[in-house]
């Protein structure tokens, strides 16, 4: 609802969210009107940004944005093109 409250946003998808100890950590895509320039659709998406922050002040947001005719793709789909191997050997620091 704070996101949606501003009528130049026209959608809202992969929206995701989760929990470390106090604070709280969003990613969204938001969508606007896709003939708008750059210029034109960065302050939606700070006044975005600001209105979270507001409501959730130990929020973490990232937000990304969208053309309002743009097809969502499924960020984690199919990977079996990718070069990256499977069997990589990983070791935390």
């Amino acid at each position: 609802a704070v996101v949606s409250a501003d009528r130049r946003i026209l959608g809202v998808h992969d929206l995701r969210t989760r929990r470390s100890g106090p604070f709280l950590f969003a990613t969204m895509h938001l969508e606007v009107d896709g003939t708008l320039s750059l210029r034109a659709a960065h302050p939606i998406v700070a006044n975005a940004e600001r209105a979270l922050r507001k409501a959730f002040p130990s929020g973490h947001f990232m937000l990304h944005i969208d053309p309002d005719d743009h097809e969502a793709e499924d960020p984690f789909g199919d990977r079996s093109d990718t070069d990256t191997p499977t069997d990589a050997n990983v070791e935390p620091r």
